[in-house]
């Protein structure tokens, strides 16, 4: 079994962030928080180190697929869009940009879960 899968989550979102910490549980992952969006993104994903990014387009000051297309820039590693305001357009947008996966609210925290690790399993196994 794999353990140490670094997991970075960036959201405005902390309860969102606290129920997929107590999802994706160690020793297995490890869990990091990012509440910003910006430039000051890239010291936090050079020193956690991601192996998958979580993002929330809607994080406030940068909204959306930019965000997702920011990060793509610093980091090669896979990218799961949690959004709260689907739109068939914005998962078109979000899987056109390289983001790895896509998935609205309201969902199960378990197939958040199950996403991430379907994303891992080629990454790391390859």
């Amino acid at each position: 079994m794999i353990n140490n899968i670094n997991v970075l989550i960036i959201s405005s979102d902390y309860d969102l962030f606290t129920r997929l910490a107590l999802q994706l549980k160690e020793p297995v992952f490890k869990v990091f928080y990012a509440r910003g969006a910006g430039q000051r993104l890239q010291p936090i994903i050079d020193q956690v180190e991601p192996d998958l990014i979580v993002i929330d387009p809607e994080v406030p000051t940068f909204r959306g697929i930019a965000l997702s297309m920011l990060v793509r820039n610093w980091s090669p590693k896979p990218i799961l869009m949690l959004s709260a305001a689907y739109t068939q357009e914005n998962e078109i947008r979000a899987l056109d940009m390289d983001a790895e996966g896509y998935l609205s609210q309201p969902f199960d925290i378990r197939l958040v879960a199950i996403r991430i690790d379907n994303l891992l399993s080629p990454s790391l196994i390859g």
